[in-house]
This record gives structure tokens, sequence and C-alpha cells, in this order.
């Protein structure tokens, strides 16, 4: 059974204006995006939300919108400065964990981490994405360190020493095993 993965909006924005958006429906064909999440990403308006609109239209990233008990329950317990598309993607994974499955969070923002790690939900960041998609063999090491480039040039912002771990890891990874 394939594990299902709830979608926050920064790793589809910077997925999406560098051209890779197209590695979340291969890494992940159970994709789920919070409407808050879909909303904030459409109202930008700007070429990337296109590709994430035709991804979503495509079928390949279904919009769903969590519970309002869970989405209260996540209000709860997060910090009080969590969006709204964070803490519905926290609110969908309890919803997923009421129907006894055991969701992937995907999230770069670190008091919704922290959250999710409260939680105990099985979490992944932009940077893991990459990793992950190396691994598969989706994407090469030279592709991975320029995806990595490519994100922190158009204003993402990674750890310098985040950055550092993930750029060994890279070097370390052997696409034909995973650790």
């Amino acid at each position: 059974m394939t594990r299902i993965a709830i979608l926050n909006a920064s790793p589809l924005i910077l997925l999406g204006r560098i051209g890779f958006i197209w590695l979340l429906p291969k890494l992940f064909p159970a994709s789920i995006l919070p409407s808050a999440v879909f909303t904030e990403i459409v109202a930008q308006n700007t070429p990337d939300t296109l590709t994430i609109r035709w991804e979503v239209d495509a079928g390949k990233i279904i919009v769903q919108t969590p519970t309002s008990m869970n989405v209260q329950t996540v209000s709860q317990v997060c910090r009080k400065d969590m969006a709204l598309g964070e803490i519905q993607v926290l609110a969908l994974a309890l919803d997923l964990q009421d129907q006894k499955q055991t969701p992937l969070v995907i999230l770069d923002d670190l008091p919704a981490r922290k959250t999710a790690e409260v939680l105990g939900f099985p979490l992944l960041g932009t940077l893991g994405i990459i990793i992950r998609a190396l691994r598969a063999q989706f994407i090469k090491k030279s592709e991975s360190k320029q995806i990595i480039h490519k994100m922190t040039k158009i204003g993402a912002y990674f750890d310098t020493e985040l950055i550092q771990e993930v750029l060994r890891i890279i070097e370390l990874t052997n696409n034909n095993t995973l650790p």
C-alpha cells in the first residue's frame, strides 16, 4: 500500500518555481493538498501556481479539507504563529490516522515540523524530497545539487548546516541502495 503524503505550500512552490514539481507525484502517488494550502498557492497567480493547478486538475494531487474537529485539536497544540495551511496539513494527518493510516507530512517550517514530531507523524521536507528523488533514480547527483542551488537562488532559506549535511548525504548516496 502506498503511503499518503500530505503537502504544505513551500515544497510545492519551490519545486514548481524551478520546474521539478513532477517529482512529487512520482515519489508520492497518493498526495493530498489541504484546501487552505491550495487557496494560498492559487492566490499567488504565478507561473508555478499554474503548474500546481495542472497537477491538481490532472488528479495527481488531491485537494481535501480536514475535519473541523482535528483542525481544533491541532490549533490547541501548535504555536500560535502557525499558518492555517500548516494546521490543515497536520489536521488531515490526524484524519487519516483516525482511519488507521500513517501519512507522511511534508513541511519545511520549523514550528510546524516540531508540532508534527510531537504528534508523532513521519516527516519530510523539501530537501528530503530531493534525497528521495536521487535514491529513487529520478534525478542524478549533479542534478540534485543544482536543484538545491536553484532553490536557494530563488530565495528558499535552509540552515547552512542542514544544506551541508544534505550535500554530504548526496555525495554518499549510491542510487542502487537505501541506507
